[in-house]
């Protein structure tokens, strides 16, 4: 893994801050973990190198916040991520990586091969997205030691629903035999917050 990060810090002076970066980034090895099917068959050994499922080339983020004379804090955090890679795979079953059986004498089944349809692992690349989210608050004194804070959040203003080949739960994506492993982005949600101190 290999990256380089420039970072740009305004504190918070005259009512707001700012902070914004931008990462590049390369990650490249053999594989995610050990219990990769694709792992099982040495003669794939050559194409197993590649992009990490987690490589993300280029990833910008900005974070800001203001207060305004009336005492409404605003927030917005605005970033924009390049795609993360997938296989393409063709799945078949096969006879002859069929394992050796000793418990009976019955006649041993069939298992799945799994093989890179391009020759290389991740050669695929997701599309890249926005994300913007914004943030409005205000405290209240009530008096008597209390104060109240009312909240309202917008997340993924844009309503960005990028189609992904990914799959959340292996942290990984690929595509067997032309069928997807795959998500989509969660629209656009609304959050209203009340908080309450004593």
């Amino acid at each position: 893994y290999e990256s380089w990060v420039l970072e740009l810090v305004r504190r918070q002076y005259r009512s707001w801050e700012l902070q914004a970066s931008y990462t590049w980034s390369s990650a490249q090895g053999d594989g995610e973990d050990f219990f990769q099917e694709i792992g099982d068959d040495p003669s794939l050994r050559q194409n197993a190198f590649g992009y990490q499922s987690y490589d993300q080339r280029h990833v910008v983020k900005m974070n800001a916040t203001t207060i305004t004379p009336w005492g409404v804090r605003l927030g917005t955090a605005i970033s924009w991520q390049s795609g993360l890679p997938y296989s393409l795979l063709y799945q078949q079953v096969s006879r002859d990586t069929v394992p050796f059986f000793t418990e009976n004498f019955s006649t041993p089944q069939a298992r799945s091969r799994q093989t890179y349809v391009t020759g290389e692992r991740n050669s695929e690349r997701n599309t890249a997205y926005w994300n913007v989210d914004l943030k409005a608050s205000k405290e209240f004194n009530l008096g008597r030691g209390l104060n109240m804070m009312v909240s309202a959040e917008v997340f993924n203003v844009l309503n960005d629903g990028t189609y992904q080949v990914y799959n959340p739960f292996l942290e990984a994506g690929q595509q067997v035999n032309g069928i997807n492993e795959s998500t989509r982005r969660f629209g656009r949600q609304w959050q209203l917050g009340l908080r309450l101190a004593f």
